[in-house]
Protein backbone atom coordinates (compact mmCIF):
# COMPACT_ATOMS: atom_id res chain seq x y z
CA UNK A 1 0.00 0.00 0.00
CA UNK A 2 1.50 3.31 -0.94
CA UNK A 3 1.32 6.48 1.52
CA UNK A 4 -1.46 8.77 1.73
CA UNK A 5 -0.19 11.47 3.00
CA UNK A 6 -0.88 14.62 1.14
CA UNK A 7 2.30 17.02 1.00
CA UNK A 8 1.30 20.51 -0.10
CA UNK A 9 3.98 22.36 -1.85
CA UNK A 10 3.68 26.22 -1.72
CA UNK A 11 6.15 28.77 -3.90
CA UNK A 12 5.90 32.39 -3.44
CA UNK A 13 7.21 35.04 -5.84
CA UNK A 14 7.88 38.57 -6.38
CA UNK A 15 9.53 39.42 -9.52
CA UNK A 16 11.12 36.05 -9.81
CA UNK A 17 10.02 35.36 -13.98
CA UNK A 18 13.96 34.65 -14.77
CA UNK A 19 13.94 31.99 -11.69
CA UNK A 20 10.51 30.88 -11.69
CA UNK A 21 10.56 28.01 -14.09
CA UNK A 22 13.28 25.70 -12.58
CA UNK A 23 10.58 25.59 -9.41
CA UNK A 24 7.53 24.92 -11.31
CA UNK A 25 9.16 22.50 -13.49
CA UNK A 26 10.73 20.43 -10.28
CA UNK A 27 7.02 20.31 -8.76
CA UNK A 28 5.68 19.53 -11.97
CA UNK A 29 7.90 16.53 -12.16
CA UNK A 30 7.56 14.81 -8.93
CA UNK A 31 6.80 10.80 -9.09
CA UNK A 32 4.35 11.31 -6.22
CA UNK A 33 0.95 11.56 -6.93
CA UNK A 34 -0.97 13.28 -3.70
CA UNK A 35 0.55 16.78 -3.92
CA UNK A 36 -1.30 20.20 -3.47
CA UNK A 37 0.70 22.75 -5.24
CA UNK A 38 0.13 26.82 -4.37
CA UNK A 39 2.12 29.68 -5.58
CA UNK A 40 1.28 33.06 -4.01
CA UNK A 41 2.84 35.83 -6.12
CA UNK A 42 3.19 39.37 -4.54
CA UNK A 43 1.30 41.30 -7.46
CA UNK A 44 4.68 41.34 -9.19
CA UNK A 45 5.65 43.91 -11.90
CA UNK A 46 8.27 41.72 -14.58
CA UNK A 47 6.21 39.29 -15.97
CA UNK A 48 6.35 36.39 -13.48
CA UNK A 49 2.17 36.71 -12.79
CA UNK A 50 2.09 35.79 -16.79
CA UNK A 51 4.61 33.25 -16.19
CA UNK A 52 2.84 31.60 -13.43
CA UNK A 53 -0.08 31.88 -15.72
CA UNK A 54 1.30 30.09 -18.73
CA UNK A 55 1.52 26.92 -16.19
CA UNK A 56 -2.25 26.86 -15.68
CA UNK A 57 -3.19 24.41 -17.85
CA UNK A 58 -0.26 21.81 -17.29
CA UNK A 59 -0.59 22.48 -13.23
CA UNK A 60 -4.42 21.55 -14.04
CA UNK A 61 -3.54 18.64 -15.89
CA UNK A 62 -1.13 17.34 -13.34
CA UNK A 63 -2.73 18.66 -9.83
CA UNK A 64 -6.51 18.59 -10.83
CA UNK A 65 -8.08 20.72 -8.43
CA UNK A 66 -5.13 20.65 -6.30
CA UNK A 67 -3.35 23.80 -7.34
CA UNK A 68 -3.99 27.57 -6.46
CA UNK A 69 -2.69 30.01 -7.98
CA UNK A 70 -2.97 34.42 -6.55
CA UNK A 71 -1.36 37.69 -7.10
CA UNK A 72 -2.35 40.22 -4.90
CA UNK A 73 0.11 43.14 -2.94
CA UNK A 74 1.29 41.39 0.30
CA UNK A 75 3.55 43.23 3.32
CA UNK A 76 6.76 40.84 3.00
CA UNK A 77 7.83 37.24 2.91
CA UNK A 78 6.30 36.17 6.24
CA UNK A 79 2.60 37.65 5.24
CA UNK A 80 3.34 35.79 1.55
CA UNK A 81 3.71 32.23 3.44
CA UNK A 82 0.83 33.02 5.94
CA UNK A 83 -1.67 33.36 2.88
CA UNK A 84 -0.17 29.88 1.53
CA UNK A 85 -0.74 28.10 4.50
CA UNK A 86 -3.35 29.11 4.92
CA UNK A 87 -5.26 27.82 1.34
CA UNK A 88 -2.98 24.18 2.58
CA UNK A 89 -5.19 21.26 2.72
CA UNK A 90 -1.95 18.88 3.01
CA UNK A 91 -1.02 16.96 5.68
CA UNK A 92 2.65 18.56 5.66
CA UNK A 93 3.73 21.68 4.22
CA UNK A 94 6.83 22.46 2.08
CA UNK A 95 8.28 25.87 1.51
CA UNK A 96 9.72 26.25 -1.90
CA UNK A 97 10.31 29.46 -2.94
CA UNK A 98 10.90 30.81 -6.59
CA UNK A 99 14.55 29.62 -7.72
CA UNK A 100 14.74 27.19 -5.30
CA UNK A 101 14.06 23.48 -6.46
CA UNK A 102 13.82 19.69 -5.91
CA UNK A 103 16.72 17.79 -6.57
CA UNK A 104 15.23 14.85 -8.14
CA UNK A 105 11.83 13.47 -9.07
CA UNK A 106 11.33 11.57 -6.17
CA UNK A 107 11.62 13.25 -3.47
CA UNK A 108 7.78 14.33 -2.17
CA UNK A 109 7.70 10.23 -2.45
CA UNK A 110 10.51 10.38 -0.25
CA UNK A 111 9.25 12.88 2.57
CA UNK A 112 5.67 11.09 2.25
CA UNK A 113 7.12 7.88 3.27
CA UNK A 114 9.22 9.39 5.59
CA UNK A 115 6.61 10.94 7.01
CA UNK A 116 4.27 8.02 7.84
CA UNK A 117 7.18 5.72 8.92
CA UNK A 118 8.21 8.55 11.85
CA UNK A 119 5.23 8.97 13.21
CA UNK A 120 4.19 12.17 11.42
CA UNK A 121 6.30 14.44 12.79
CA UNK A 122 5.85 18.32 13.84
CA UNK A 123 8.89 19.06 11.56
CA UNK A 124 10.58 16.68 9.27
CA UNK A 125 13.72 18.05 7.75
CA UNK A 126 16.69 17.24 5.05
CA UNK A 127 19.36 18.85 3.75
CA UNK A 128 19.42 21.47 1.41
CA UNK A 129 22.48 22.48 -1.51
CA UNK A 130 23.12 26.12 -1.25
CA UNK A 131 24.63 27.06 -4.43
CA UNK A 132 27.30 24.65 -5.76
CA UNK A 133 29.30 23.33 -3.01
CA UNK A 134 27.91 23.87 0.68
CA UNK A 135 24.68 22.47 2.80
CA UNK A 136 22.86 23.35 5.33
CA UNK A 137 22.77 22.17 8.07
CA UNK A 138 26.43 21.44 7.52
CA UNK A 139 28.11 17.85 7.14
CA UNK A 140 29.45 18.04 10.37
CA UNK A 141 26.44 17.80 12.04
CA UNK A 142 24.33 15.61 9.25
CA UNK A 143 23.23 12.90 11.79
CA UNK A 144 22.85 14.91 15.24
CA UNK A 145 19.12 15.71 15.03
CA UNK A 146 19.06 17.21 18.58
CA UNK A 147 22.36 19.62 17.96
CA UNK A 148 20.54 21.11 14.59
CA UNK A 149 16.94 21.56 16.24
CA UNK A 150 18.01 23.24 19.53
CA UNK A 151 20.05 25.87 17.34
CA UNK A 152 16.74 26.61 15.48
CA UNK A 153 18.84 26.66 11.91
CA UNK A 154 16.58 24.38 9.93
CA UNK A 155 16.42 25.60 6.86
CA UNK A 156 12.47 25.52 4.98
CA UNK A 157 13.25 24.58 1.25
CA UNK A 158 13.94 21.18 3.29
CA UNK A 159 11.52 21.22 6.13
CA UNK A 160 7.93 19.44 5.58
CA UNK A 161 6.07 20.99 8.67
CA UNK A 162 2.91 19.30 9.89
CA UNK A 163 -0.39 21.30 9.35
CA UNK A 164 -1.16 20.52 12.75
CA UNK A 165 2.23 22.57 14.34
CA UNK A 166 1.19 25.09 11.97
CA UNK A 167 -2.14 24.82 13.99
CA UNK A 168 -0.30 24.94 17.24
CA UNK A 169 2.60 27.49 16.63
CA UNK A 170 1.22 29.80 14.56
CA UNK A 171 2.34 31.20 10.95
CA UNK A 172 5.27 33.68 10.42
CA UNK A 173 6.03 36.70 12.35
CA UNK A 174 5.19 39.27 9.81
CA UNK A 175 7.80 41.72 12.10
CA UNK A 176 10.64 40.28 10.59
CA UNK A 177 11.17 40.62 7.13
CA UNK A 178 14.03 38.20 6.59
CA UNK A 179 14.67 35.72 9.48
CA UNK A 180 11.37 35.32 9.94
CA UNK A 181 11.93 31.12 8.97
CA UNK A 182 14.69 31.54 12.65
CA UNK A 183 11.92 32.99 14.18
CA UNK A 184 9.32 29.96 13.66
CA UNK A 185 11.74 26.76 14.14
CA UNK A 186 12.84 28.62 17.82
CA UNK A 187 9.20 28.75 18.51
CA UNK A 188 8.79 24.82 17.28
CA UNK A 189 12.06 24.00 19.50
CA UNK A 190 10.47 26.02 22.75
CA UNK A 191 7.22 24.52 21.99
CA UNK A 192 7.98 20.86 22.12
CA UNK A 193 7.35 20.20 18.62
CA UNK A 194 8.53 16.63 17.46
CA UNK A 195 11.18 16.63 14.97
CA UNK A 196 13.32 14.15 12.68
CA UNK A 197 16.16 15.02 10.28
CA UNK A 198 16.98 12.77 7.91
CA UNK A 199 20.63 13.66 6.20
CA UNK A 200 19.84 13.30 2.56
CA UNK A 201 19.55 16.21 0.38
CA UNK A 202 16.25 17.60 -0.26
CA UNK A 203 16.25 20.95 -2.39
CA UNK A 204 18.64 23.31 -3.75
CA UNK A 205 18.63 26.47 -2.66
CA UNK A 206 19.19 29.79 -5.03
CA UNK A 207 22.00 32.15 -4.03
CA UNK A 208 20.65 36.08 -4.07
CA UNK A 209 17.53 35.27 -2.31
CA UNK A 210 16.51 38.00 0.02
CA UNK A 211 18.44 36.63 3.14
CA UNK A 212 21.94 36.10 1.38
CA UNK A 213 21.42 39.96 -0.49
CA UNK A 214 24.62 42.15 0.51
CA UNK A 215 22.33 45.25 1.53
CA UNK A 216 19.69 42.81 3.85
CA UNK A 217 22.95 41.69 6.15
CA UNK A 218 22.67 44.34 8.94
CA UNK A 219 19.48 43.62 9.05
CA UNK A 220 19.82 39.50 9.17
CA UNK A 221 21.91 39.13 11.51
CA UNK A 222 20.14 41.88 13.55
CA UNK A 223 16.76 40.04 13.27
CA UNK A 224 18.73 37.00 14.51
CA UNK A 225 20.16 38.17 16.87
CA UNK A 226 17.06 39.71 18.75
CA UNK A 227 15.70 36.12 18.11
CA UNK A 228 18.61 34.56 20.02
CA UNK A 229 17.69 36.84 22.71
CA UNK A 230 13.98 36.60 22.55
CA UNK A 231 13.97 32.81 22.92
CA UNK A 232 17.42 32.43 25.24
CA UNK A 233 19.25 30.98 22.59
CA UNK A 234 23.29 30.73 22.95
CA UNK A 235 24.84 34.12 21.70
CA UNK A 236 28.44 34.31 20.75
CA UNK A 237 30.89 37.83 20.54
CA UNK A 238 30.54 37.06 16.93
CA UNK A 239 26.64 37.02 16.69
CA UNK A 240 26.88 40.59 18.70
CA UNK A 241 29.60 41.86 16.26
CA UNK A 242 27.81 40.67 13.31
CA UNK A 243 25.04 43.65 12.57
CA UNK A 244 28.44 45.81 13.14
CA UNK A 245 30.26 44.87 10.08
CA UNK A 246 30.18 47.54 7.16
CA UNK A 247 28.93 46.18 3.85
CA UNK A 248 32.39 46.93 2.53
CA UNK A 249 33.95 44.54 4.42
CA UNK A 250 31.00 41.83 3.88
CA UNK A 251 31.99 42.36 -0.13
CA UNK A 252 35.66 41.78 0.04
CA UNK A 253 34.96 38.83 1.91
CA UNK A 254 32.66 37.09 -0.32
CA UNK A 255 35.73 37.90 -2.68
CA UNK A 256 36.85 34.38 -1.11
CA UNK A 257 33.72 32.45 -0.61
CA UNK A 258 32.77 29.72 -3.36
CA UNK A 259 29.25 28.56 -2.89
Amino acid sequence: MGSTTRITVITITYNCAQSLSKTVESVLSQDYDNIEYIIIDGKSTDGTWEKIKSYEQRLSERFGDRFFIQSEKDSGISDAFNKGIKKASGDTILLLNAGDFFVSSSEARMAAEDFERFGNPGVLYYRVRIGKKSFMPGSDAQDDDDKIWESCQVPHQGAFVSRKTYEKIGGYDTAFKIRMDFDFFARCFRGGVTHKYIPKEMASYEIGGTSMQLTNAKRFYAEGLSIMKKYGLPVTQADKLQPLIPNWFRRFVRLFIKR
